[in-house]
């Protein structure tokens, strides 16, 4: 809650926008690799990074900036599967904590 000032309804508002906005994101990423959109997927990513680093969910945070890194590479292939199921993971553990008020 630091970023907004330790405003409850601003991060309350922060965490449904996120929610709604970002809940599938994965699923957007994926797509957006099998059409081979990297730009779009990269930008996707970085967009998501600083939400979430914003709201104070760091793993989600780190897992999309080291997928980012991955997708600057010029082959991301190698390295891009094993980071993207990590996102995958974290941001679906972020949408749950959302889900059950815990975040």
């Amino acid at each position: 809650m630091f970023y907004v000032r330790g405003k409850q309804p601003v991060f309350l508002k922060l965490l449904q926008h996120f929610r709604q906005s970002q809940s599938n994101a994965a699923v957007k990423l994926r797509q957006l690799l099998a059409d081979n959109d990297i730009d779009s997927a990269r930008r996707l990513v970085h967009s998501l990074k600083g939400m979430a680093g914003t709201m104070g969910a760091e793993p989600l945070a780190a897992a999309a900036g080291e997928l980012e890194t991955c997708l600057k590479q010029a082959t991301p292939q190698t390295c891009r599967e094993p980071l993207l199921t990590v996102f995958e993971q974290r941001l679906a553990q972020v949408i749950a904590a959302i889900d059950a008020g815990v975040l």
